[in-house]
């Protein structure tokens, strides 16, 4: 006989097996008995410790496999199918006079895909190191070979400054813009820029900047974030804000600031000055940058030779400063008003306009605005006497801010004197922009129309084109009142009497006497072709100049060849040595009262 206990204990399992059966094959039923580990709730005979299920020691073990496997994977495969995008270690480094671009890779590649900056640019005239295969804008090696290390060598960059080409330094400085620099975007995951230190760079990476100087971010409108050289970071924001790598220029360039943008605002029109000034006291040049539309800011590089300002007293470096800033910042002024005239074709008007700006500045702070200029235009060598069009006059960088800055003299001198606009050409600007936002936009034609037309002499000069006028007029307010040859003599004599000459003789005897210990020279050359050439640099006669005044002192001067010109004028230093020409020229001197005119 089965002992009763057993009996009872069979009975309880049998059921217990039954209820299990019903649990698993009944699918309502497993849903309402699921717990949250996911697995049918085993019956109350089962439960382990605590009341938990036995199975769920090997649920909690299926996920930390499942979690384990997902770690792992990270850790190991990602890296491995990212691979495909090395990062790249771009180091520039000096070499004689050239600079070398070693291109180092985490990981060997076979193809690197080089972003030309337009499609002017071809990779064939890059000398590559290892020999390698250039498919367009992607390199690969000859023998099919990964490759971890590519060298580039860069000659000196050219770029576009205010719409004609400079070439900034091209021995000392190199400019590098990171668009055909660097690998394409498809091709790295990361990109590491080592400078050097030896030679200034400018690194162009969409925006400009300065040598040393690292776009880390920009944030809104307002706020710049850069990175120096030595890790220092500089930060500007709102309003006119300045970033500098020397201390000592900060209190004289927020001076200059706050008042040139008072002046500004009272000359042009009131704006809303915000601006980043970065200083570099590498090199002497300055230059302004438009960031583009997208952005309400602009950016004025003023590169300032360092060593120069320790020998300065703090009014020679105010001296120095207000010309220099005070015409960069004309440009940020006149890029506001968006006019038309500003575009690259017509560098003249941006250069002239901004230099004539920096002038009426000076004037207003009591400096000697007319020695300044006459010192500008003579280390300009600017040509005069030549036949000028709209379309090619000012293309240079001596044509535009010599020429250009004459052409705003002469034409505030004739509209005050006219009565036109009393108060000067800026009247005439401001008036213009008033046009503009009632929606009528300046040309070059209307600004010359509207110069040329409120005086009656050069009514009388009209021939049916503009451009004449407009020859003429730059023609015969050149240096020494030199007039364009194809004007008639009844009309030379007419504004040589009216206006011209007297302006120029007060140019030449005024309180700055900076013209008055010159040696002016014509020389007559009776042969039909003339061209003269300096030891140092070439000065050629082209395009129709009938007249050259030149800076290198004469004994650095010989005659080559000739030219269609009957007369050749040149210009020194005081005290010239004698003039030493061939026989089949005659010098004389050009008299002091100015009747170059009446002599032709």
């Amino acid at each position: 006989m089965m002992n009763p206990g057993i009996a009872d204990t069979c009975k309880r399992e049998a059921r217990t097996l039954k209820a299990v059966d019903l649990v698993c094959r009944t699918p309502g039923d497993a849903r309402k008995r699921r717990g949250w580990w996911g697995i049918c709730e085993p019956p109350a005979g089962m439960r382990g410790p605590a009341g938990y299920p036995q199975g769920t020691r090997l649920a909690f073990g299926a996920w930390m496999w499942v979690f384990i496997l997902f770690v792992n994977a990270w850790v190991f495969l990602l890296p491995q199918v990212a691979a495909a995008l090395p990062i790249v270690t771009v180091s520039l480094v000096p070499e004689k006079e050239r600079l070398v671009v070693a291109y180092r890779f985490s990981t060997p590649v076979t193809r690197l895909a080089l972003r030309p900056q337009n499609s002017e640019e071809r990779l064939n005239h890059w000398e590559v190191i290892p020999p390698v295969l250039l498919e367009g804008n992607s390199i690969r090696r000859h023998d099919g070979k990964a490759f971890d290390r590519l060298v580039v060598t860069v000659q000196p960059d050219k770029y576009e400054f205010g719409g004609y080409p400079e070439f900034l330094h091209a021995r000392s400085t190199w400019i590098i813009n990171l668009a055909y620099l660097l690998p394409a975007k498809k091709s790295v995951s990361a990109i590491r820029l080592r400078l050097p230190d030896k030679i200034p760079v400018i690194i162009d990476g969409g925006c400009r900047n300065l040598h040393g100087i690292v776009p880390i971010d920009r944030i809104g409108h307002s706020h710049f974030l850069l990175m120096s050289k030595d890790k220092d970071v500089i930060t500007g924001q709102g309003g006119t804000c300045a970033a500098f790598l020397g201390k000592r220029l900060e209190p004289f360039i927020r001076t200059i600031l706050k008042d040139t943008s008072q002046f500004l605002d009272r000359l042009l029109y009131q704006r809303n000055s915000q601006f980043l000034v970065i200083v570099d006291e590498r090199t002497s040049a300055a230059h302004f940058f438009q960031r583009g539309s997208v952005d309400a800011h602009e950016t004025v590089l003023l590169q300032l030779y360092g060593q120069r300002w320790l020998r300065m007293s703090e009014a020679q470096i105010r001296r120095y400063l207000d010309p220099f800033l005070s015409h960069e910042l004309a440009h940020v002024w006149e890029d506001g008003a968006s006019i038309s005239l500003t575009d690259s074709a017509h560098p003249w008007f941006w250069e002239g306009a901004a230099e004539f700006a920096a002038l009426q500045y000076l004037e207003e702070k009591g400096r000697d605005d007319l020695a300044l200029w006459q010192r500008h235009v003579t280390a300009c060598r600017m040509v005069v006497g030549r036949r000028f069009s709209d379309s090619d006059f000012g293309r240079s960088r001596a044509e535009a801010y010599g020429c250009g800055t004459l052409f705003f003299l002469a034409s505030d001198w004739l509209l005050r004197k006219r009565g036109a606009y009393p108060e000067g050409f800026f009247a005439f600007y401001r008036a213009m922009i008033a046009s503009k936002t009632s929606g009528q936009t300046p040309t070059i034609h209307m600004l010359l129309d509207s110069l040329l037309g409120t005086d009656p002499i050069y009514r009388k000069l009209v021939r049916g084109e503009m451009e004449q006028n407009w020859n003429f007029f730059l023609s015969a307010f050149a240096a020494k009142g030199i007039a364009a040859r194809e004007t008639p003599m009844q009309d030379q004599a007419l504004v040589t009497e009216s206006w011209l000459a007297p302006m120029m003789r007060s140019l030449c005897t005024g309180p700055s006497g900076y013209w008055q210990d010159a040696r002016w020279y014509v020389l007559d050359a009776p042969r039909s072709r003339c061209k003269l050439s300096g030891a140092r640099r070439r000065i050629d006669s082209v395009n129709g100049v009938n007249f050259l005044r030149n800076p290198v002192p004469a004994r650095q001067i010989v005659v080559r060849a000739c030219r269609q010109e009957r007369s050749i004028l040149l210009s020194g230093p005081g005290k010239l040595p004698p003039l030493t020409v061939p026989c089949h020229f005659v010098v004389r001197p050009v008299p002091s009262d100015l009747q170059l005119f009446r002599q032709r």
